[in-house]
């Protein structure tokens, strides 16, 4: 289940050139980490990739980037804002940010020291007792499935402290990144944490330059 739907501003069908220059690749080589993860084509429609840059965000979703797929830059979106009383995602680019881009909006808003958040559906840490997660935190259900609901409790719930990934029931799991005493994490680094938290010990861990 995801959340109930923003409404769409599309700015613009482009954005800057040195979006394309500077973060592509990044979130190449973060897709290639993310088709390793699920080698078995288990990818679900609402798992998304999210890269704060100086102009908003960039996001894009696993299924179109992700397993069996070769890398369609077409399909990032960047995030220019997101109105909390209106409900209103500004955006610029061809494809629409999945359900969930305003939640993300207000992660990065209220808590600068976030950079990169992969969200998924697959329940990579719910249903895996092998799941190599030291700091998970599972939140009471929503009291509603709204944009702005789901931000604030990211918000809440990542002020508390002493976790970075966090399962919301109903909602999918979320891999939070940033620029912390602890983590220096841009997305492709997000994702091989991600890796080796879901997967089984003695599988390697692809690695990527």
């Amino acid at each position: 289940m995801s959340v109930s739907a923003y409404q769409s501003n599309q700015v613009s069908t482009s954005y800057p050139n040195h979006v394309k220059h500077e973060y592509f690749t990044l979130f190449e080589k973060a897709a290639s980490v993310y088709a390793y993860q699920h080698a078995d084509g288990d990818i679900q429609d609402n798992d998304y990739f999210v890269q704060r840059i100086e102009d908003g965000f960039l996001i894009a979703p696993a299924k179109i980037i992700g397993f069996g797929k070769s890398f369609d830059p077409q399909s990032i979106s960047l995030v220019h804002s997101y109105h909390r009383d209106t409900n209103i995602l500004s955006w610029s680019g061809e494809v629409q940010p999945p359900s969930g881009a305003g939640s993300i909006a207000i992660l990065f808003s209220d808590l600068p020291h976030i950079d990169s958040v992969f969200h998924s559906d697959a329940e990579l840490m719910t249903n895996n007792p092998t799941a190599k997660t030291p700091r998970v935190k599972v939140t009471e259900p929503l009291p509603s499935s709204d944009e702005a609901t789901l931000g604030k409790m990211l918000v809440e719930t990542l002020l508390l402290g002493n976790t970075n990934n966090i399962i919301v029931p109903g909602q999918g799991e979320f891999f939070i990144g940033g620029n912390t005493v602890q983590n220096n994490e841009d997305l492709t680094t997000l994702l091989q944490r991600t890796v080796k938290q879901t997967k089984l010990a003695s599988q390697p861990v692809p690695a990527v330059s």
